[in-house]
């Protein structure tokens, strides 16, 4: 059996080459923390900007006095609703495609629950009242919604009756 032994400048370039090379994966870290580091300083940002946006919103609701309250609730659902498509601009600048899908996915439930409401107070004979009521029982299932539509329709016109009375 034969041995062979290297040389100090064959170790020493091993060495080298090991350092190097750990030295490379080093700079491959540090860059991705640096790139995580960015995403979340974006984020940040985003999150202040959505602070920012609720203070304000607070501030000019507490100024605002609203002649009719089905003015104040449209007002209310518009803002959100800028609130949202803001989020997602803001999500498809960083590239947080997944996030501006959610925010979307949200603000086509809300368009599709307003659009809801506004058919049951168009077609029912209490209005609004049929909403307040419909919305005033959110524990009901949804298999049950005609049902509760039925009872909030039968509510708000036993209510506008009297109303009228007076």
């Amino acid at each position: 059996m034969k041995m062979t032994t290297r040389s100090g400048e064959e170790c020493a370039s091993l060495e080298n080459m090991d350092l190097n090379s750990s030295i490379r994966e080093l700079l491959v870290e540090m860059r991705e923390q640096k790139r995580e580091i960015s995403s979340l300083k974006e984020e940040v940002r985003g999150n202040s900007l959505s602070v920012r946006s609720e203070v304000k919103k607070l501030k000019t609701e507490h100024e605002l006095k609203w002649r009719y309250e089905s003015n104040k609730i449209q007002h209310d659902f518009n803002s959100e609703l800028h609130e949202n498509i803001s989020q997602v601009l803001w999500a498809f600048e960083n590239n947080k495609q997944e996030y501006a899908r959610e925010l979307v996915n949200d603000a086509c439930e809300q368009l599709k629950r307003r659009n809801k409401l506004i058919r049951i107070a168009d077609t029912s004979e209490g209005g609004w009242e049929t909403v307040r009521q419909y919305e005033a029982n959110p524990v009901a299932s949804d298999s049950s919604d005609e049902s509760r539509i039925n009872r909030a329709e039968a509510r708000a016109a036993k209510k506008k009756k009297a109303k009228s009375k007076c």
